[in-house]
């Protein structure tokens, strides 16, 4: 409101004070958690001079502070930037104040902040021990549905040897975070061998964290003999074949010292168990071998030889070549 009082040629503009309006550019602002969002206050008249103030969903007043609060202000305005929402304390009604020496008013500004879809469920398929040091544990998990996630949390705690009544629990203690969401696998470390441990992973969805997995204990890993039994009769078949062929090249070279063994492995010589088979053509070779030999031994007097009767075959009918020849076989045996 204003007015005017003129005294001749000078014309005074009178203002009358009054009570601050504000107005903002959304009354419901939604956001996901994790996100920073801003609040907006205009101030629509600003005489006399208004002061600002914001107000959280707790109805606390709110004061600069960076890693939560941002304030922003000018003449007609005033900004409020609410930093990493959080689904369960940021969520609610905001207020924006303005007074002056006339009065005062306040504009509410509702902020929900929304959360990502529930991640699926995760199942614990495999979980054993790397080595018998029990000081490693590989850890495999399956999705029991499809949906929506950024990252896996695996957990453990040490539990007590004996399953007897606790007061407490041991806390759960987080072992990876952020895992890249395409893996299903994982090697932990760090893990005493004397102790007994008890593991479970959640799949997360930005801040939505998923319902823990059943807890599980690592396994002793299994004793896989296919490798050693391999190893074993591949070893034995070099050793068999090495020592072969070193008995094979010490018989070959102590053949006359050991004929017996050499005979049984390279066949026996049957020459003088064989039978003498004389035909007649062979008598006129053995006489004179005989004949030879006597030379070579020497005779009492010179050899004296009758000479025989030349005697013309009688003619003979032609005969059939397919006609059958008896053959005399006669054996000599020699004492």
């Amino acid at each position: 409101m204003f007015g005017t009082v003129c005294k001749g040629l000078m014309c005074t503009v009178l203002f009358c004070p009054e009570a601050p309006v504000l107005v903002t550019q959304r009354s419901m602002v939604s956001v996901y958690e994790g996100s920073d969002v801003q609040l907006t206050c205009i101030l629509k008249a600003n005489y006399p001079a208004t002061e600002i103030t914001w107000y959280n969903n707790l109805k606390q007043h709110v004061i600069e502070t960076p890693s939560k609060y941002v304030l922003q202000h000018a003449a007609a305005w005033s900004n409020l930037t609410v930093r990493e929402t959080d689904g369960l304390r940021d969520s609610g009604q905001y207020w924006c104040s303005a007074t002056n020496a006339v009065g005062g008013t306040e504009i509410p500004i509702h902020l929900l902040v929304k959360r990502y879809p529930m991640p699926p469920n995760v199942t614990i398929n495999k979980i054993v021990y790397s080595t018998h040091q029990q000081t490693e544990v590989d850890i495999d998990w399956l999705i029991k549905t499809e949906g929506d996630i950024t990252g896996f949390i695996i957990e453990r705690r040490r539990v007590p040897a004996t399953e007897g009544k606790r007061d407490v629990d041991p806390p759960w203690l987080k072992v990876a975070v952020n895992l890249d969401p395409s893996i299903r696998t994982y090697k932990m470390g760090g893990f005493d061998p004397t102790g007994l441990y008890a593991v479970r992973i959640m799949a997360v969805n930005h801040r939505t964290v998923g319902h823990p997995s059943e807890e599980k204990r690592p396994a002793m890993p299994s004793f896989n003999a296919y490798p050693a039994v391999i190893g074993a009769a591949i070893g034995g078949m070099i050793i068999a074949a090495i020592i072969t062929v070193l008995l094979f090249m010490y018989i070959v070279r102590n053949r006359n010292n050991n004929p017996r063994l050499h005979d049984m492995l390279f066949g026996i010589r049957n020459s003088q168990s064989r039978e003498n088979i004389n035909y007649p053509e062979d008598e006129s070779v053995g006489g004179a071998e005989r004949d030879v030999s006597r030379e070579e031994h020497g005779s009492p007097g010179p050899a004296m030889t009758s000479p025989r009767a030349t005697v013309s075959p009688p003619d003979l009918p032609p005969r059939d070549d397919n006609e059958p020849v008896s053959v005399t076989i006669t054996v000599m045996a020699t004492s």
